[in-house]
């Protein structure tokens, strides 16, 4: 069986979280974790993704990436000794409450991956097994569309600027998940 570096990347940072725990030291035992951490967030804005699922399954984390609308298994798996504290580093960058394991909270937080900034938006939930965690990540320095670049059809852009230059009233933009509502709601004229 033949491994990639990154796999071997991910069994290092997992014996080394293994052994930091066993030394029982708060201060070393964040160390490791802080890294698999930001190993998952860097591997995630490689690929792409919009979305890294953080889910408990048969005693251990999978990880799952969107990409294009799809959801697609990552290779690594998280023991469940381990469990606990990536999502309680998670639910720190977030500014969540790392106590409150038994109610849904939301939060977020910016990090860096190479040249660009991600935002990215943490909820959790508490399922069976423990608590799923779902980041959706959005590079803040991408250009931004202009309205006439959506793909309107001539028609409904010509109706869409006199809604949205009125002086009152309401404009709901609803669709499936990245369909293209935040670009469309991010554009002002």
């Amino acid at each position: 069986m033949v491994m990639s570096n990154e796999e071997n990347f991910w069994r290092i940072l997992v014996n080394q979280c293994r052994q930091e725990q066993r030394q029982n030291s708060s201060t070393q035992e964040s160390a490791a974790i802080v890294r698999l951490a930001d190993f998952l967030l860097q591997e995630t804005a490689a690929c792409n993704a919009s979305d890294l699922h953080i889910e408990p399954l048969g005693g251990e984390l999978r990880f799952r990436l969107r990409i294009d609308g799809l959801l697609t298994v990552m290779p690594y798996r998280l023991p469940g000794d381990i469990a606990s504290s990536l999502i309680s580093r998670i639910k720190v960058l977030a500014n969540m409450d790392i106590a409150k394991h038994q109610q849904p909270q939301d939060g977020a937080f910016v990090f860096s991956a190479g040249e660009r900034k991600i935002d990215v938006r943490a909820a959790v939930m508490p399922v069976y097994g423990g608590e799923m965690l779902v980041l959706r990540l959005m590079n803040l320095q991408e250009e931004l569309l202009t309205l006439d670049e959506l793909g309107f059809l001539p028609d409904v852009k010509q109706k869409f600027r006199e809604l949205i230059h009125r002086p009152a009233g309401l404009v709901i933009v609803s669709g499936a998940m990245g369909c293209g509502k935040s670009t469309t709601l991010n554009k002002t004229e």
